[in-house]
């Protein structure tokens, strides 16, 4: 089972589904499949807390251009996806525990200054699978 951590402010909007997804870089770790579970921690990595369990429900490329404000969606299943609406780009933030596009920018440009542009990873996604920690 992979185990994801996130910053402690995205604990509240991860018990309340609100946050269904996560963004993260293709590195020399296995990233979740769907249909696997998958665990939602916070805290640094030698002493982490568990928020819940979910299960995966895709995996799909990702393309963000912060500056221009479009995200590309590929897909093996369905055509690649070019969100560019503002209101479609909030609420792929939101979905991803943001109050709005600006604040998914502000967010990447603090925690990723090298990739403040633009960024290329994955897009993993739980939808409303999660269960919060007993």
């Amino acid at each position: 089972m992979v185990a994801y951590s996130f910053k402690g402010r995205f604990e509240p909007r991860i018990q309340a589904r609100t946050k269904q997804q996560t963004i993260r870089a293709v590195g020399r770790k296995r990233h979740t499949r769907p249909g696997e579970r998958m665990t939602l921690t916070t805290g640094d990595r030698f002493h982490p807390r568990l928020i819940g369990e979910a299960v995966c429900q895709s995996v799909v490329p990702i393309q963000m251009h912060l500056a221009v404000g479009s995200i590309m969606l590929a897909s093996v299943a369905q055509p690649a996806r070019l969100i560019t609406a503002v209101a479609d780009l909030d609420a792929f933030a939101v979905l991803d525990g943001f109050d709005d596009w600006a604040d998914l920018i502000a967010f990447w440009k603090q925690t990723h200054p090298t990739a403040h542009h633009s960024f290329a990873g994955l897009c993993i996604s739980w939808g409303d699978t999660f269960k919060v920690a007993s």
